[in-house]
């Protein structure tokens, strides 16, 4: 397939002109893109929703969900968020988006409302991970720090090759299907905890103490 230059998220990356396979077109598909209040509702899998309202302080997920729903594997899979960071916002768009070299680019996005002062939303470092195959059963990957920075980069990261439902047991369907979730930060600082020096007289965790 010849290839062409779409913009992403305000940048320029490249998808196949001619597509053979397709993602998220099945009518029981979730949103590609999906958010949900991981503070209140940790690892909940029933409070994912197009939108949601934080409060300064709380930390909120949001997923990125693919399904190959054509007839041929989609080669070389890649997924990307946006953005990493924010300025302080009382209400943005997250973006995620799925495409590979023989399918078009699906973008979601997922909104977060934050009455009252305006707060930053930050990416938490470590907390990217890809949840293949979709099923209870199968543990979270979690994306090493290259990876991390692949996801929000305009090329975005691979996930390899995904396979259509043809490829299914008759007795699952959507068998291939799956999602990245990533949490950001919102307000305050983001500091790996590992990182935090005690004792020497600095608010390390930005917390307005000195440790």
């Amino acid at each position: 397939a010849s290839i062409a230059i779409v913009a992403f998220f305000g940048v320029s990356v490249a998808k196949a002109s001619a597509s053979t396979t397709v993602f998220n077109t099945n009518p029981l598909d979730y949103a590609t893109a999906l958010v949900s209040n991981y503070t209140t509702a940790p690892g909940c899998q029933t409070c994912w929703s197009p939108s949601v309202t934080m409060a300064p302080g709380q930390v909120v997920s949001m997923k990125l969900y693919y399904h190959n729903t054509g007839t041929v594997t989609a080669t070389d899979t890649r997924v990307r968020m946006s953005p990493q960071t924010t300025p302080v916002v009382n209400s943005k768009m997250l973006a995620a988006g799925v495409w590979s070299s023989n399918a078009s680019l699906v973008i979601g996005y997922g909104t977060v409302t934050i009455p009252g002062t305006p707060q930053t939303i930050t990416y938490i470092p470590g907390t990217a991970a890809w949840f293949p195959e979709h099923g209870p059963a199968n543990a979270p990957q979690y994306f090493s720090p290259a990876q991390e920075a692949a996801l929000f980069s305009a090329s975005g990261v691979s996930i390899g090759d995904i396979a259509p439902d043809s490829t299914c047991p008759s007795t699952q369907t959507f068998c291939h299907q799956g999602s990245v979730v990533a949490r950001f930060q919102i307000g305050n600082a983001v500091v790996n905890p590992t990182t935090y020096i005690c004792s020497d007289n600095i608010d390390n965790d930005y917390d307005g103490l000195t440790d």
